[in-house]
């Protein structure tokens, strides 16, 4: 377990990944403190939202972006500083040989890739929508990934479409260069391993002006529970990848399986940890 301001080291090779569950955070009423870290954009960001439960997130997502940086870089979270490039990538702006960061947020889960000094993007994406995957995939997906998904089972197919659609999208965020490649362009090949919980996936074909050397590149995925897939691409092959679940401003314990990460036993054994 981590306590709530403890400084956590980032050692080279190593990718840290922070998952915040909202379901998880909100018994701890932790909002008014949450809000208090924002800056003014962010606090006028937050008032522009409409629906309660976007207003949660969109806040949990921002508690866990200061508190774990500020974790690593000793400071306050509320001093943080952030800038974008040209493109919207958020970075540190005033912290000397701050880590690399990508943040993800979707329905009810915000999750965090920490790196010491790589190119990093993170995607996670909830699968509660009702459109067909396959149809989707003809317009974004590349020819071999769409073959692909039509070999699984039905029952499989939406799985297979987040795998692939969050790997795109963290690839892209990790470039740091928005939507100037298109989707379909480059092509993943995504297989679940026995025994993991996050899976390393393979770039096999991209434009040459896109990526350099994808054999320098490490890419991975995961699942947590049953409805969400997320996704990370590092510049830099991994020797080794923490998950931690958050409660922003409480603490913080390893995660073992992230597909396990609604069940009751990780449930109880988060509520233990933190009582």
């Amino acid at each position: 377990m981590i306590i709530q301001d403890a400084r956590v080291e980032l050692p080279t090779g190593q990718l840290d990944i922070w998952v915040a569950v909202a379901a998880h955070v909100s018994p701890y009423q932790q909002e008014q403190a949450y809000q208090d870290l924002l800056s003014v954009q962010e606090n006028e960001m937050f008032k522009a939202l409409r629906y309660p439960e976007h207003r949660f997130d969109y806040l949990m997502g921002r508690a866990l972006l200061r508190s774990v940086l500020g974790s690593y870089t000793g400071r306050k979270p509320e001093d943080l500083q952030f800038e974008r490039n040209d493109f919207g990538k958020p970075e540190l702006s005033n912290v000397d040989d701050a880590p690399r960061f990508n943040l993800s947020l979707t329905d009810g889960v915000a999750i965090l890739a920490v790196h010491a000094d790589a190119d990093i993007g993170a995607d996670i994406e909830y699968h509660g929508h009702g459109r067909s995957m396959l149809e989707v995939a003809d317009q974004y997906f590349s020819a071999l990934e769409i073959a692909d998904l039509k070999t699984l089972p039905s029952t499989d197919q939406k799985r297979g479409f987040f795998r692939y659609w969050t790997l795109k999208e963290s690839l892209v965020k990790a470039k740091g260069e928005g939507m100037s490649v298109p989707l379909d362009s480059f092509s993943f090949r995504a297989t679940k391993e026995a025994g993991a919980s996050v899976h390393k996936a393979k770039l096999v074909n991209a434009p040459a002006h896109f990526i350099d050397d994808a054999s320098q590149w490490d890419f991975r995925f995961f699942e947590l529970g049953l409805d969400y897939t997320a996704a990370v691409s590092v510049s830099r092959p991994l020797h080794r990848i923490c998950v931690r679940e958050s409660i922003p401003l409480v603490g913080a314990m390893e995660v073992d399986s992230t597909e396990a990460l609604f069940s009751n036993h990780h449930q109880d054994a988060l509520s233990a940890a933190f009582c």
